[in-house]
This record gives C-alpha cells, sequence and structure tokens, in this order.
C-alpha cells in the first residue's frame, strides 16, 4: 500500500464544459476547488486490474477515490478502493486515508472488494464514508482531527509515484460536492472553478497517455465521467 499526497502541479492544455484541462502526474478525473466545500461524493464499478504485463518483483497500482482538500492545500481526506498488482496477481481492497497519516486499509475482509462491485463512497468535514452496495457492507471512518481548509473537492484515479495499473475505463457517476451551505452541487456548477486532469509520462511534446479524463456527462440528472486507461 502506498500513501497518497496532494496533487502536483498540473500544465494547463484547454477546457471542457467548463473545466480546464491539464496533465498531471499521478492524479486523473475531475478537481473541484476556489471554494469552502462541506461534502464530496461519487459512485463507480470496481474495475479489473490487468496484470498480465507487470513483470514479477514489480508492482502495478490504481486507486479510485473521492477526497476533499489536496489540490491547493497540504492535506488530503479521502476514501476509495484499489486495484494493483503484485506481479502477475490482481489485489483488491478498500482504504482511507487522512494525508499526511497513512492509508489505513478497510476492515473488510469478510466482504472483500471485487471488479464489478457498485461502490459509494463520500467525504464529509465529520467522516469517511464507502458501501459496497454489491457485497452489502458500509464502512464510516470518523474525522477527529482538526484544521482541514476544505478548499477541493476531487474524484480521481491515481497512480502514487508508481505504474499505473490498467484496468481498461471506469465512471465515476453521481459526482457532486457540497458548498459552503451544505446543499449538493454538480462538479461544474460554477460556483468554484473545475480542473480536468489526466495521467501523462514523458516529455511534453512526446507524452504517454496512462490514464485520460473525459468531459463531463450526465448520468440520472448527475454529473459524470470516464476515466480510460490501457489495458497493459
Amino acid at each position: 500500500m502506498t500513501g497518497r499526497r496532494p496533487a502536483p502541479a498540473a500544465q494547463s492544455s484547454g477546457s471542457v464544459r467548463g473545466a480546464q484541462r491539464a496533465a498531471s502526474a499521478d492524479w486523473s478525473g475531475y478537481v473541484a476547488y476556489g471554494s469552502s466545500f462541506t461534502s464530496v461524493k461519487g459512485s463507480w464499478i470496481q474495475p479489473r486490474a490487468s496484470c498480465s504485463s507487470v513483470p514479477e518483483g514489480s508492482d502495478a497500482v490504481a486507486g479510485f477515490w473521492v477526497g476533499l482538500d489536496g489540490f491547493t492545500s497540504p492535506t488530503v481526506e479521502q476514501i476509495g478502493t484499489e486495484a494493483d498488482c503484485e506481479g502477475h496477481k490482481p489485489v483488491y481492497f478498500a482504504w482511507s486515508e487522512l494525508y499526511p497519516h497513512r492509508l489505513v486499509a478497510l476492515p473488510t475482509e469478510a466482504d472483500p472488494v471485487r471488479p464489478g462491485d457498485l461502490m459509494h463512497a463520500q467525504v464529509t468535514r465529520a467522516a469517511l464514508r464507502l458501501e459496497d452496495a454489491t457485497e452489502g457492507w458500509k464502512a464510516v471512518v470518523p474525522i477527529r482531527s482538526s484544521g482541514f481548509q476544505y478548499s477541493s473537492a476531487e474524484w480521481i484515479v491515481e497512480a502514487p509515484s508508481m505504474r499505473m495499473t490498467g484496468f481498461g475505463r471506469v465512471a465515476f457517476t453521481s459526482a457532486s460536492a457540497g458548498d459552503s451551505e451544505g446543499a449538493e452541487q454538480p462538479i461544474d456548477s460554477g460556483l468554484w472553478s473545475v480542473r480536468r486532469l489526466s495521467v501523462l509520462s514523458g516529455s511534453p511534446r512526446q507524452a504517454t497517455a496512462q490514464a485520460v479524463a473525459s468531459g463531463l456527462f450526465d448520468h440520472e440528472g448527475r454529473s459524470s465521467f470516464e476515466v480510460v486507461a490501457p489495458q497493459r
């Protein structure tokens, strides 16, 4: 398990449906910033890890999460799932993290995360919540720390300083953030700035896409998007 960290500086490259596009070293998805946030939520289907091309003795990582902070602040309050490769072996689990503290695997050994499971995640100023609607379990992690800025909200696929797992594609649906008064708003509500991030490797002129976020679309009246990563 590798701890997450705040997003590195991103290079702007245009916009889509109100969201400025940018390249990132390890975050792919959407970030809302420039306001005070009370919550963030989103859902996804747990992807299957493609590990056949990962050399033995090597690892690949893909974390799927929602969170507050981390884009313009030094902390991240986040919860999600993992689709990793330990060599050719796929590994799946759920986790939470209050960065800079270490990532903690959620105690769901009796009800594991499996490819195809429907996950619902929410972060508020009081708790981190994750539900596996397919397996029928829920996890709630109270937030007892203080001093957070609540300056951004994220819906992210991440490979923290490592090779990204090939997972094909994942859709984040029912994505929303709570404004300063607690009202749920779509990603591109207009109440804040929005950045669309894609993970690219190599030089700017010869960049290789590792995970690319799509434009926003509506699913059941809520903000949604896909992140596509090549199967490797």
